[in-house]
């Protein structure tokens, strides 16, 4: 007894072999099939290159393929390139601010220090006094300077 796996190949092959009874019932005996001549274009092939019949060397395809694959490349670079420097310009604003607020810091307390009262303050703790006024202003007219005598 034949098994399920032995009929239906049988089928298959049954089906085949009917299929290609039709196809050769067609077609005459005398008549051959196309060949590799028959299929191609109408103009015999003159044994010329592949490239020079497609209007593109290849040579000429490759150099435009390598050409864009470096535009992208460096385009790419570029793009990275543009964004370190931008990182480094915010750091270096960053920094800038922070050096502004620190020298800003840095002065208010030199005048706190430096400040007339607390020169003042030192100057009584180390036991100086006050001199009571400063005298009239001296003008020096010009003329008279020992400076412009000398020449």
């Amino acid at each position: 007894m034949p098994t399920k796996t032995a009929q239906n190949e049988s089928g298959w092959l049954r089906a085949r072999s009917r299929r290609a009874r039709r196809v050769r019932s067609r077609r005459p005996d005398d008549e051959e099939l196309p060949g590799w001549q028959d299929l191609s274009e109408d103009e015999p092939d003159d044994g010329g290159d592949a490239d020079e019949r497609s209007g593109v060397s290849t040579i000429r395809f490759a150099l435009v393929v390598v050409a864009l694959a470096a535009g992208v490349a460096l385009y790419v670079g570029h793009v990275h390139a543009t964004k370190a420097v931008r990182a480094d310009l915010q750091e270096a604003r960053a920094e800038n601010r922070r050096l502004r607020q620190e020298l800003r810091q840095l002065k208010s307390e030199y005048a706190q220090r430096t400040a007339p009262s607390v020169i003042y303050e030192r100057a009584r703790d180390l036991g100086l006094r006050e001199s009571p006024a400063y005298g009239p202003n001296i003008n020096i007219k010009k003329s008279e300077s020992k400076i412009e005598n000398r020449e």
